[in-house]
């Protein structure tokens, strides 16, 4: 696995629900001449900073491990399991270790 570039401050779960029927989101760009154009672009296109969440002064191999552990493997991927069962049975739907939350 490569190690992760693009850290989303929008988990992409929760923008691909904004996805056209091509996949893509709508976005707003600057351009060079200063004018906000609305445009669309795939969910790992937008609401990102490179190396966001990146650590300094740790190992190389280390300095991906919020992105990579954390958000990746804890927040985002049952972020989205809980997402959709909330969405498709409500509340009552999630365990109650689902509606706590991952522990750390």
């Amino acid at each position: 696995m490569s190690t992760p570039k693009k850290h989303h401050y929008v988990p992409q779960f929760l923008l691909k629900r904004w996805a056209n029927n091509e996949g893509l989101v709508p976005v707003f760009r600057r351009c060079e001449d200063g004018v906000i154009r609305p445009t669309t672009t795939a969910p790992k296109g937008t609401a990102f900073v490179e190396f966001l969440y990146s650590l300094d002064g740790v190992p190389d191999d280390q300095r991906q491990i919020i992105e990579s552990k954390f958000f990746a493997e804890q927040v985002d991927s049952k972020g989205s399991v809980v997402l959709d069962k909330m969405l498709a049975g409500g509340v009552h739907a999630l365990t109650p270790a689902e509606r706590v939350g991952p522990s750390f």
